[in-house]
C-alpha cells in the first residue's frame, strides 16, 4: 500500500516523464517535410507500394533487410498517403515511443531517476531525432531493441506469462526489422553466459524459462534465417561498403553524442561503466546471491551492436554502417545515466544533464536549418518544369533512379538508368544508344565526381549545353541536339 509521500512523488515522476515525452515529440515533429525524400527513403516507399504478400516474401536479392518495416509502412501510407510528412510520421511515432520505452528500461535497471535521465538524453539526442524523421527502419530497430531488453530482464527475474510473451513477440519482431538485429539478440545470450560464470552457482530465477523462450524464438526466426544467410554469402563476392578503419569508432561515438559536450560526458561515462560492468566489480545483488547484474547487461548492449559488425567487417566483406548500429545508442544513454547517478549531489547530476540537453538542442536547431538530403524533389521539379514530351532523362548512377522517379510523375519522359559511369567509354556508348530519337536530354549525375568535360564527351559533339543546375547530392545537365551558340560549360 502506498504511503503518504508516495502520491506526490508519483505525480512528480509522471509530470517529469510527460515533459520529456513532450520535448521528444516537439523536436521530432518539427518540419519533417522541410527536405524531400532521399534515395533510401524513396526505396522504402517503393517497397511499401508492393502488395503485402510480395513484401513479406521479398527475395533478399531485392532488399538486404527483412520485411517488417516495409509491411508497417505499407499499412501506414495506405491510410496517410505518400507525402514526406506522412511517410516519415511512422518513424516519428516510433521515435517518441522509444523515449518512453527507455524510461521503462532505465527505471527497471537503474531506478526512477536513472530512467528519467536516460529518457531525457534520448529525447534531445540529435542522432535519434534525425532517424526519427527518416522513412527507414532505424527508429523501429531502436524501439524494438528496448522492448526486447526490458522483457528479457523481466523474464530473467522470474517474470510471468506477460513478460515471457512480450519477450518472444518483441524479439521476433526485432529479428524481422533489420539484419543487424542479430547483434542485439546476441546480447542476452552473452549476458546469461557471463552472469552464470560470475555468479558462482547462483542462477537467475527465470533461466530455464528463458532458455525455452530462446528455442521458440529460433523457430519463429527461421523463416527468414535462410534468405538472410544466402544474402550474407552473396555479399562475400562484393559489397558497396568500404572496409572501416579504427577511426570510424570515434566517429560513431561523436555522431551518437551529437555535440562536443555530450561526447565528453558520454565517452567518459561509457568507458567507466563499461569497464566496471565487464570487470564484474559491482554485481547488483551479490548480497542476496542473485545472478543478475545490470552493469554487465549495459556493457554488452553498448558494445556488441557497434563492435561486432565493425570487427567482422575487418575480416570479411565489409558491411559496417554507423547508422545500422543505432541499437547501441539507448545503452550508451543508460550507462551515462548510471555514471551520473554516482555523482554525490542531485543538483550536480541534473546540472550536467541540463547542460548536455541544452547543447544538444542548440545543435539540433542548427541541423534543422542545414540542407543535407539529396534533393530529388527539387531536381525532378525543375526537370519537369522545362522538359518537353519525349525528352530523355539519364540518371547516372542508375541505382539512383527511384529517387528521381518518386517525384517525377510525368509519363511522357523517357528514362535511362545508366549501368556504367557515363565518364567511361561503356557508359558513353550506353547513353548514345539511348539518345536515338530524342532532341533533348537531361543528365542527372548522382554519386559521381563532378566532371563537366566527361559529361560533355559522353553526350557527344552534336549536342549543346542549354542549362545546368547543382542540387544537394545531384548535378543536372540539360543538352539539346545541334544548338549553335550554346555549350559553355559551368565553372
Amino acid at each position: 500500500m502506498r504511503g503518504p509521500r508516495s502520491e506526490p512523488a508519483s505525480r512528480v515522476r509522471a509530470l517529469a516523464l510527460f515533459l520529456i515525452l513532450l520535448l521528444a515529440a516537439a523536436v521530432r515533429c518539427y518540419e519533417p517535410a522541410r527536405e524531400g525524400l532521399w534515395l533510401d527513403e524513396a526505396m522504402s516507399v517503393r517497397f511499401a507500394r508492393m502488395p503485402l504478400a510480395d513484401i513479406l516474401t521479398m527475395p533478399p536479392a531485392r532488399e538486404y533487410n527483412p520485411p517488417l518495416y516495409y509491411a508497417l509502412l505499407h499499412a501506414w501510407v495506405g491510410v496517410w498517403g505518400e507525402g514526406e510528412t506522412a511517410v516519415r510520421s511512422l518513424s516519428i511515432v516510433l521515435g517518441i515511443a522509444a523515449v518512453w520505452l527507455l524510461y521503462r528500461v532505465g527505471r527497471l535497471l537503474l531506478g526512477t531517476e536513472g530512467g528519467l535521465v536516460a529518457a531525457l538524453l534520448l529525447a534531445a539526442s540529435p542522432y535519434h531525432v534525425y532517424y526519427s524523421q527518416e522513412a527507414r527502419n532505424y527508429a523501429l530497430l531502436v524501439a524494438l531493441s528496448l522492448a526486447s531488453m526490458e522483457s528479457f530482464w523481466r523474464v530473467l527475474r522470474g517474470g510471468g506469462p506477460g513478460a515471457q510473451a512480450a519477450y518472444v513477440v518483441s524479439s521476433t519482431l526485432l529479428f524481422y526489422t533489420h539484419a543487424h538485429a542479430v547483434f542485439v539478440l546476441a546480447v542476452p545470450v552473452l549476458y546469461v553466459l557471463g552472469a552464470l560464470a560470475r555468479a558462482r552457482g547462483a542462477r537467475p530465477a527465470g533461466l530455464r524459462r528463458w532458455l525455452q523462450l530462446e528455442g521458440l524464438l529460433a523457430v519463429l526466426a527461421g523463416a527468414w534465417a535462410g534468405p538472410f544467410l544466402a544474402r550474407v554469402a552473396d555479399h562475400q563476392r562484393g559489397f558497396w561498403i568500404a572496409r572501416p578503419s579504427w577511426r570510424v569508432l570515434g566517429t560513431a561515438l561523436a555522431q551518437y553524442a551529437g555535440s562536443a559536450v555530450a561526447l565528453l560526458v558520454m565517452s567518459t561515462a561509457a568507458a567507466a561503466e563499461t569497464v566496471r560492468g565487464l570487470a564484474g566489480g559491482e554485481p547488483a545483488d551479490a548480497a542476496s546471491g542473485r545472478a543478475e547484474s545490470p552493469g554487465l547487461l549495459l556493457a554488452l548492449w553498448a558494445l556488441l551492436p557497434l563492435l561486432a559488425p565493425f570487427l567482422l567487417s575487418l575480416v570479411m566483406t565489409p558491411f559496417f554502417l554507423v547508422r545500422a548500429s543505432i541499437a547501441a545508442l539507448p545503452a550508451l544513454h543508460l550507462v551515462t545515466a548510471r555514471a551520473l547517478g554516482r555523482l554525490p549531489r542531485a543538483a550536480l547530476r541534473w546540472g550536467v544533464v541540463a547542460v548536455v540537453v541544452a547543447v544538444s538542442l542548440v545543435d539540433q536547431w542548427r541541423y534543422f536549418h542545414v540542407l543535407g538530403k539529396e534533393q530529388w524533389r527539387e531536381a525532378a521539379a525543375w526537370v519537369q518544369s522545362v522538359a518537353e514530351p519525349g525528352d530523355l532523362v539519364a540518371v547516372d548512377a542508375g541505382h539512383g533512379q527511384p529517387g528521381f522517379d518518386h517525384y517525377a510523375t510525368r509519363a511522357d519522359l523517357a528514362r535511362l538508368a545508366a549501368h556504367e559511369d557515363l565518364a567511361t567509354p561503356a557508359g558513353a556508348r550506353e547513353l548514345v544508344a539511348a539518345l536515338a530519337g530524342s532532341d533533348r536530354v537531361f543528365v542527372v549525375r548522382f554519386q559521381r565526381p563532378v566532371d563537366h568535360e566527361a559529361v560533355r564527351r559522353a553526350v557527344g559533339e552534336g549536342w549543346g549545353l542549354r542549362d545546368y543546375r547543382a542540387f544537394v547530392g545531384l548535378t543536372v545537365y540539360q543538352f539539346q541536339r545541334k544548338e549553335p551558340g550554346h555549350g559553355a560549360l559551368p565553372h
